[in-house]
């Protein structure tokens, strides 16, 4: 599931995509992930060049995370190997450069800004990671002023993902 929220910040439309992809481990609910991911990724690319916010708890691994419960768990690193390195990787399930965008490129905001932090946003003992996510284009790339995981007074308020935030400059 997804939704487009279209906001128009001093003339310039910008697109807010949140998604929830299929969540569970195996193969089954990885290959709708994937599915699910590309059919979003499309949808986006379909929408032409403009500045666009992905967002959501997509039940995906960043390829270019470390360590954690991530091979543990079995949630894969494809539908986020199709936003940011769709290149052949062998160590993130191969080649995804058929599904990835053709006019978007995307930043992981939090790992952009936190190189060296795990942004840990399921909490969960057996299975702590990082599976929620924002991403921006190219259009608001440069614009991306700090991001946070986990550090709000609510952050566990109504789900058992901790919270994923973004300060963007739209000045």
């Amino acid at each position: 599931d997804f939704y487009d929220v279209e906001v128009n910040v001093s003339g310039t439309l910008i697109h807010i995509i949140g998604s929830h992809l299929k969540a569970m481990s195996g193969a089954t609910n990885e290959q709708r992930r994937e599915w699910e991911q590309e059919g979003i990724i499309n949808y986006m690319d379909n929408l032409g060049s403009i500045p666009i916010v992905y967002l959501g708890d997509l039940n995906s691994f960043f390829p270019e995370d470390w360590g954690l419960n991530t091979f543990q768990s079995g949630l894969g690193y494809s539908p986020l190997s199709m936003m940011v390195s769709p290149y052949n990787n062998p160590a993130t399930g191969g080649d995804y450069t058929a599904y990835s965008s053709i006019i978007h490129n995307w930043i992981d905001v939090y790992r952009t800004l936190n190189p060296a932090n795990w942004g840990i946003t399921y909490p969960n003992p057996t299975y702590k990671s990082r599976i929620d996510f924002i991403y921006v284009n190219q259009f608001l790339a440069s614009e991306v002023i700090n991001s946070t995981t986990g550090d709000t007074d609510h952050a566990l308020t109504g789900s058992d993902h901790l919270t994923v935030d973004v300060f963007i400059n739209l000045s």
